[in-house]
Formats: C-alpha cells, sequence, structure tokens
C-alpha cells in the first residue's frame, strides 16, 4: 500500500480479512449522504456547528463557575459578553 497516496483497493487489501476490512467494505456499499460538490459547504457547517457548541459549552461553565462563587458577577458578564462578538 503506498503511504503517500493510499487506495480503494490498496486500503481494501491491506484490511483483507480483518474486521476494519469487513466494515470498510460496508461502508463501500453505501450510498453517501451528499454529493462531492458540496464536500466544502458540508465541511464550513460542520465547523460552524461545533463552533456554536463550543460557545455554549463554555458559557455553561462559566455559569456554573458563578454559582459555585468560582468567578464574579462581573467577570462572568464580561465573558459572556466577549463570546457574543
Amino acid at each position: 500500500m503506498n503511504a503517500e497516496k493510499p487506495s480503494t483497493a490498496g486500503l481494501m487489501g491491506h484490511f483483507s480479512g480483518t474486521e476494519l476490512g469487513r466494515l470498510l467494505s460496508k461502508l463501500l456499499g453505501r450510498e453517501t449522504l451528499f454529493s462531492e460538490s458540496s464536500y466544502e459547504a458540508e465541511f464550513t457547517d460542520g465547523l460552524k456547528q461545533l463552533k456554536k457548541q463550543l460557545v455554549t459549552e463554555s458559557m455553561r461553565h462559566l455559569a456554573e463557575d458563578a454559582k459555585r462563587g468560582k468567578i464574579s458577577a462581573e467577570d462572568l458578564h464580561q465573558a459572556l459578553t466577549a463570546h457574543k462578538k
């Protein structure tokens, strides 16, 4: 198998007879969820969703820290304001 740029056939041959090989075979038999022309848009949207989740989780942790007295209300307000920018 060429380590620089593996081919589908090379991967299948390398993992032939293994559980991973069986899983790869199943994946190859499935229809793709979106077309190749929309890969970039799907990737960009995925990044946006991850960033949104990160902000939500960060705000939740900040609120918990404020409840426990680990940070002041003013620090919480500043952090939340910074997240909105």
